[in-house]
């Protein structure tokens, strides 16, 4: 059992960070990261700043060309003494197994899976063993660097993400955190890192020996030379964003700021539903809107129990838009279909819905089905 590091005020993020959390007591420094290539920088360029500590938690995290040049970051980080620490969904990493153990055997690198499927060479029999245990998946994503920024929000680590080659390219929303929210981003990463769902990949995959780090190596090396990431890598280097947080130029709206989680043991007991609730949180939190509230979610399954929070604000008199993707732009038509057949009450309570079209000329998504909603 680990916990994040505290003591890293003497690092160059606690020492670029410290005057403007002092200015801002009690208050977070949020910044946008809205294009794909800010969003690669920020995690990319941190981890080069890192001196003490690397906790990254994902729901996916692909093999491409982002994906291996962030693997590397952190192999990188954990050379020169780094302490690194990754989590991620085991429902996403087929084909990942030799990469990840390859990273676990890094002294300084522990990777640990979260809700790991019991068959790794047949994955499906996992969801057919235990369906209702394998379909409750961790889609938390943070990285955080030296307890002192954190990246969380829409994105998970993949070439569709990042904006990065040919693959198409999701219109998605991180923030770069300073002064309190990192705490508290930590906190969740240690309650999920600690928790019985989260196993080390060391108990679950073959033990990596030196020719498969070898081969890590070499593949760290021919995905950095391919002409893709060679683009891809000028333009980032074209990025002041993290150079400008060491130097306290990085524009931040400091504001209040609170983490939403679940809880990571809905993986141990699937009869409690209220360790998937997340929308009364959010409510209890913010306070009971009573003039608009927006929500805008590319996978908006509201269930019973969310349609009735909306249909109830809607008909006091709160103005309520839900903004979502239509079937044509969603890549998960399962998702869609959970959504839809609560459209119809929610418009009639007054909920006003809005979903975001296919752009002319863009591939479907990754659902199969064709056509709009």
């Amino acid at each position: 059992m680990t916990h994040a590091i505290d003591d890293t005020d003497t690092t160059r993020l606690g020492q670029a960070v410290a005057p403007l959390v002092a200015a801002h007591p009690g208050q977070a420094g949020i910044h946008a990261l809205a294009h794909p290539h800010d969003a690669f920088a920020a995690r990319a360029l941190l981890a080069d700043a890192a001196e003490r500590a690397i906790d990254a938690q994902y729901y996916m995290w692909h093999g491409d060309t982002t994906g291996i040049l962030l693997f590397e970051k952190l192999w990188r980080a954990a050379e020169r003494g780094v302490r690194v620490r990754l989590l991620v969904d085991d429902n996403n990493t087929a084909g990942l197994d030799e990469t990840l153990a390859a990273l676990d055997s890094q002294p300084n690198l522990e990777v640990r899976l979260y809700n790991p499927l019991s068959h790794r060479r047949v994955r499906a029999l996992s969801y057919v063993l235990a369906p209702r245990r394998m379909n409750r998946r961790m889609h938390n994503k943070s990285f955080t660097v030296d307890n002192q920024a954190a990246v969380v929000g829409g994105r998970n680590v993949g070439d569709e993400y990042f904006g990065a080659g040919q693959a198409m390219v999701f219109t998605d929303l991180d923030v770069l955190g300073l002064g309190t929210v990192v705490r508290d981003v930590s906190t969740e990463f240690d309650r999920y890192w600690n928790s019985p769902s989260s196993a080390p990949a060391a108990g679950l995959l073959p033990a990596a020996g030196a020719e498969d780090v070898r081969r890590l190596e070499s593949h760290f090396a021919s995905v950095r030379s391919d002409p893709e990431a060679e683009e891809y890598l000028r333009a980032l280097r074209a990025t002041t964003l993290v150079q400008g947080l060491l130097e306290g130029r990085l524009s931040q709206e400091w504001t209040e700021a609170r983490v939403v989680c679940d809880d990571p043991a809905k993986t141990l007991d699937t009869e409690r539903r209220d360790a998937l609730l997340l929308l009364p949180k959010v409510l209890e939190l913010m306070g009971r809107p009573t003039k608009t509230m927006d929500l805008v979610s590319p996978y908006f399954v509201p269930m019973e129990d969310g349609t009735a929070i909306f249909q109830e604000l809607a008909r006091g008199g709160v103005r309520v838009r839900v903004l979502t993707n239509s079937l044509a732009a969603t890549d998960v038509s399962a998702v869609h279909a959970g959504y839809a057949k609560r459209r119809k009450a929610l418009l009639e309570a007054g909920v006003q819905v809005f979903e975001l079209q296919r752009a002319p000329g863009e591939a479907e998504g990754g659902g199969g089905l064709l056509g709009s909603s």
